[in-house]
């Protein structure tokens, strides 16, 4: 069994990983399907973590675990389906204050 507090640092590996991708550009994602994918296993990865935190999530309150865990389930069972211009935009805008809200609570729990 792993430890939430690991999976924290888990989605904060993420985050950092999403935004390498961003760091890229709009463009070379929409012509990168490896680009793609990769931001679709970020959004997987950072939602599993998600769904494992446990209790340590209710003391993150600003966070919406359950959109963060229902776009996990999205982006791996309805791929075939998946907007492409949500996954830029979650990883353009919400990751960045996921990240923020995540180095926020670990900063106080390491006091």
């Amino acid at each position: 069994m792993t430890s939430p507090r690991r999976r924290l640092d888990d989605i904060l590996v993420r985050c950092e990983q999403a935004r390498d991708l961003v760091d890229r550009g709009r463009a070379t994602f929409d012509a990168d399907a490896l680009m793609r994918h990769a931001a679709k296993s970020i959004l997987t990865d950072i939602g599993e973590a998600a769904k494992n935190l446990g209790p340590l999530a209710d003391q993150i309150s600003d966070v919406p675990w359950s959109q963060i865990s229902r776009m996990r389930d999205r982006v791996s069972h309805r791929y075939f389906d998946v907007d492409y211009g949500v996954v830029w935009d979650t990883l353009v805008y919400d990751l960045p204050d996921l990240e923020r809200a995540v180095r926020d609570f670990l900063r106080t729990l390491d006091r």
